[in-house]
């Protein structure tokens, strides 16, 4: 209970904080602030922490909708909040201007493993599931999930047109050092996880 009530109050001075038209209507006018406002003004953090201590209905939603489940087809909420943890550090990294291509979480040996070893990684080469430290690739992995299939298909294409130009202009051993930092065993497993199965988003199942 303590922990849902940080949550609330974190959300809630940063709704406090927002100078927006819109936001200050609802905050000065209404006892309840709509979601759709309060995702839009909210840190990413503490959106991860809203959902994380929210309803468990909510996140199980969430997962079925994305198709984070487990090989029995049970909501996987260790997987969602695991990949929007690591979402908002890479986006953190960008916004900073930081190198992104060497970010990793190692594995502690009193936390676990930072690699959640979930069924795409399983169905890639068995390198990745022997290698439990968190890298950039996890990403990739990740919007496997996230992103609509063609995105998905046209994300990886500008992602190996980046790669293949890079690899043109620096010396091959330090191309592969930055592949091997990424967390990419090979190039061609980019072109593995496109093809692997995915199911179509229906966003429109919540319209009812």
């Amino acid at each position: 209970m303590q922990q849902k009530m940080s949550v609330i109050s974190n959300a809630y001075n940063e709704l406090s904080k927002s100078q927006l038209d819109y936001v200050r209507f609802y905050m000065d006018n209404h006892k309840q602030i709509p979601t759709w406002i309060m995702l839009k003004i909210v840190n990413f953090s503490t959106f991860i922490d809203v959902i994380h201590c929210g309803k468990t209905d909510v996140s199980h939603a969430l997962c079925h909708l994305y198709g984070i489940e487990d090989d029995l087809g049970r909501p996987d909420v260790k997987l969602l909040i695991g990949s929007l943890h690591w979402m908002r550090k890479v986006r953190n990294s960008c916004a900073h201007n930081e190198r992104v291509y060497c970010l990793q979480r190692r594995t502690d040996p009193h936390k676990g493993p930072g690699r959640i070893l979930e069924k795409y990684f399983r169905l890639l080469s068995p390198g990745y599931s022997r290698n439990l430290d968190q890298k950039l690739f996890d990403l990739f992995v990740y919007f496997k999930y996230y992103l609509p299939k063609n995105e998905f298909k046209q994300f990886i294409a500008e992602l190996k047109d980046m790669l293949n130009s890079l690899d043109a202009k620096i010396h091959p051993h330090a191309f592969e050092y930055v592949r091997g930092q990424m967390g990419i065993r090979d190039l061609s497993d980019l072109d593995i996880l496109v093809s692997l199965p995915k199911d179509d988003i229906e966003y429109n199942k919540y319209d009812k």
